[in-house]
């Protein structure tokens, strides 16, 4: 089981390379590789050179014994323009390219999710198995799974709501409606407990649809996206015994905001802290096997 972290933690600090090193050298063995500035058209990955480009960043990853084992298509999947939606899809399926060169096994993928929630709750269900149902070509042909994501959504006071995959028996459904040997769950811990469902019920109704995690503690009412303990969250040993009991085999992987306001004297020692935050949250998963 590796400990990840998330490439955008160190977003606007440094350059993606450099990132990869500093992770090295606060002990990450792996990190999930973040997408989302594929929407800048000065990004690499959008470039004509961007085969270049994954490559380079394997080579890095590579010699700093780092494994790229899960990534992050661009946010959001879906828009109310139709023209930013079929973007979104161009920016998606160069995602899985990339990161199919760059060695990760899985990739997230958002559910589309742009239209009011439950109201269309039928029609955004239908809109993502033809959705995923054109992605998931690119599964064989690159090698790669596509995890989809529990979601959630704000209206009028901007409290949070459920959305798509919210609900436990939506979730499981999600997955098993693709009915696709390379196609599963990205339990996102995080927003399980912004929209009040059970996280404990949630994984044990998942089961083995579990195959990647997005790991954050948040407040109440707020998606902040902070290292465990630092939240709302208070059961944290139970939740990650309960990956353990359903035979989780994946990695721990962190999904946390990037590390912005933290001076760069401080740097070092919070990923080092990350880090080892993932290594006590594997040792309770591995207790309750």
């Amino acid at each position: 089981m590796l400990i990840s972290a998330n490439t955008k933690i160190l977003e606007n600090r440094m350059s993606e390379i450099e990132a990869i090193k500093y992770f090295a050298n606060c002990g990450f063995k792996a990190l999930d590789l973040g997408m989302d500035d594929m929407w800048n058209e000065n990004s690499p990955k959008v470039g004509p050179d961007y085969v270049e480009y994954a490559k380079e960043l394997k080579r890095v990853a590579d010699g700093c014994g780092i494994v790229f084992n899960q990534s992050h298509t661009p946010m959001h999947s879906s828009y109310i323009d139709e023209a930013k939606t079929a973007k979104a899809f161009d920016n998606i399926k160069r995602a899985i390219e990339f990161a199919a060169i760059v060695g990760a096994k899985n990739t997230i993928v958002h559910p589309k999710q742009h239209l009011e929630y439950p109201e269309f709750k039928d029609e955004l269900r239908k809109q993502n198995i033809e959705f995923y149902g054109k992605l998931l070509p690119l599964c064989d042909e690159y090698d790669i799974n596509i995890l989809t994501e529990n979601m959630w959504r704000t209206k009028g006071t901007n409290a949070i709501l459920h959305s798509v995959c919210a609900p436990i028996d939506e979730f499981c459904d999600y997955v098993d409606m693709m009915n696709h040997p390379r196609f599963g769950a990205c339990l996102d811990i995080g927003h399980t407990y912004l929209v009040h469902e059970n996280i404990i019920d949630m994984i044990n109704a998942l089961g083995d649809r579990i195959w990647g995690l997005h790991i954050h503690d948040v407040a109440i009412d707020n998606d902040l996206h902070t290292i465990p303990f630092f939240g709302s969250i208070k059961n944290w040993e139970e939740i990650m015994k309960q990956l353990g009991r359903i035979g989780y085999k994946g990695d721990i992987t962190f999904e946390i905001k990037a590390l912005g306001q933290i001076p760069d004297s401080l740097l070092p020692d919070t990923l080092k802290l990350l880090h080892r935050v993932g290594e006590t949250l594997a040792e309770m998963l591995e207790s309750g096997r």
